[in-house]
């Protein structure tokens, strides 16, 4: 069993050598490293091309494109028989990280594992490591759903390791026109597998507050772009009525995010307004935040449900909260 592993990089070279060095350093070696230098300026591509005489890897530079190009990029390089996404900032918490992923997909056979991050907060320099998830793996596929809905792991890109012919089969691409790439590209994943496994396995080391990140700062694109992946998945032709309203609860999520960041951007009156307009959506509250929301909501208005999301996810990107 062969994995494919993508690692877009840009402008990263203070960051990039750790990431690509946890990965050579694995004990399980049958794997391909994919790096796409997505037109650094900064000496990310040379560092690239130094571990580019090693039979695993390949290093590819192209123009600067994005992210979801690069990947798209990287998936249609890949021959393995599953994907993964390594962010070049980010890297892989042990040696044996592969090798415990390639013992659970070779026993449970899945087309998507999903396994744990943990956060490193940079300034502070410290590690946060995620409470387990309870999770059965001889459940129901709807039942995993509804566990990674509570706990709000659905939605990145970085977390999971999936079947190359999913994706392939279904077209499964990252949107290059957005900035929720992550959140779209993984409710389109989710609708076309037929088994999950939940591993609590610390895999995935997460920086956090890196200067230059994209994931930092509040841009109108980016608020832009989580209302177009919100509003596109409420709409969506869900295969039950039950795993419809368990995916608008993780979108129900999603909004409180958008509540909380909306007035940041420079948004126009007329933007807000649409905004608010599917408020909604706060109904479908699997999610444990959105009840905890809708209760503060209910007792002292909906500015101050928004006020505790804002101090939520404050405290979050501090560190200081159990995520």
């Amino acid at each position: 069993m062969k994995f494919s592993i993508i690692v877009p990089v840009y402008n990263v070279e203070r960051y990039v050598r750790q990431c690509i060095e946890s990965i050579l350093s694995q004990t399980y070696d049958s794997y391909e490293l994919l790096i796409i230098d997505d037109g650094s300026t900064d000496g990310s591509g040379k560092i690239c091309d130094s571990f580019s005489g090693l039979p695993q890897v390949k290093v590819f530079h192209r123009k600067n494109y994005g992210v979801s190009n690069a990947r798209n990029f990287g998936i249609r390089k890949a021959v393995g028989d599953y994907i993964m996404f390594i962010d070049s900032d980010d890297y892989l918490f042990s040696q044996d990280c592969l090798a415990k992923l390639a013992y659970v997909l070779k026993t449970e056979k899945p087309d998507v594992l999903q396994y744990k991050f943990i956060y490193y907060y940079e300034r502070k320099k410290s590690y946060h490591f995620v409470d387990d998830i309870i999770c059965n793996n001889d459940d129901i596929l709807f039942n995993k759903f509804f566990v990674m809905i509570r706990n709000s792991t659905l939605s990145a890109g970085c977390d999971k390791i999936i079947r190359r012919s999913i994706i392939t089969d279904n077209d499964i691409f990252f949107n290059e026109n957005i900035l929720s790439e992550d959140l779209d590209f993984s409710l389109c994943l989710y609708q076309h597998i037929n088994s999950l496994t939940i591993t609590n396995t610390d895999v995935y080391v997460y920086r956090q507050q890196r200067n230059g990140s994209t994931t930092n700062g509040v841009s109108r694109k980016r608020v832009k772009s989580l209302w177009y992946v919100i509003n596109k998945w409420c709409s969506y032709n869900y295969s039950a009525e039950e795993t419809k309203k368990m995916f608008l609860s993780y979108l129900a999520y999603q909004y409180l995010i958008l509540l909380s960041i909306v007035g940041r951007n420079n948004s126009t009156k007329e933007e807000i307004k649409k905004y608010k307009s599917i408020i909604g959506i706060l109904k479908n509250d699997l999610n444990y935040k959105v009840r905890k929301f809708n209760k503060i909501s209910s007792i002292f208005g909906i500015r101050a449900g928004i006020i505790s999301i804002k101090v939520y996810l404050f405290l979050k990107n501090k560190g200081a909260v159990r995520l």
